[in-house]
């Protein structure tokens, strides 16, 4: 029996080790992860970083590109939004061309029905952002200062029932 304890000693300090040589190379894989570049897109009113972030998404002004290496803006792209002309179905072309940007995060006001759609095939997550700087908003991403959007965002106008005229005509109570 005293031999069988010692081979079992010897084969849990073997699978110690093992244990601490995975737990090693995941240390090692996430520095690595986190100097990879990662890109932001964030909507705009303008093609420059002090521009302020769209409220829209599928008719924004344009989409800025930036690249963040260990939480610090190294670059920025701007391209028109190709969706801010479409007659229906702008939502659509807008994420489509953010995912083509490579967006991994996507910073915006608001995000409707068809992009979210087309975010729910992806894994791109999703920002709110208030009225600010695109630069401001992407140093908010990277404090942990912004929500998360995880459902459609409803438009502040037409769609619903009534107009935005209201539902009970005044009478009070709902009562006709």
């Amino acid at each position: 029996m005293k031999v069988k304890i010692s081979s079992s000693k010897k084969k849990s300090s073997k699978a110690k080790r093992k244990i601490s040589k995975k737990r090693s190379t995941t240390a090692k894989k996430k520095i690595v992860a986190e100097k990879r570049p990662t890109t932001i897109v964030v909507t705009s009113t303008g093609p420059t970083l002090d521009s302020i972030v769209d409220t829209r998404f599928g008719r924004c002004a344009y989409f800025i590109a930036v690249k963040v290496v260990e939480n610090k803006i190294k670059g920025f792209s701007s391209y028109p939004n190709k969706g801010a002309t479409q007659f229906g179905g702008a939502g659509i072309v807008a994420a489509q061309q953010a995912l083509d940007l490579g967006a991994e995060k996507i910073i915006a006001g608001a995000v409707g029905p068809n992009a979210m759609r087309v975010f729910s095939t992806s894994d791109v997550e999703i920002y709110a952002a208030p009225a600010v700087s695109v630069k401001s908003a992407v140093e908010q991403l990277i404090g942990g200062k912004l929500r998360k959007i995880t459902s459609v965002v409803q438009p502040g106008f037409g769609g619903g029932r009534g107009f935005g005229r209201g539902l009970g005509g005044g009478r009070g109570a709902g009562r006709w």
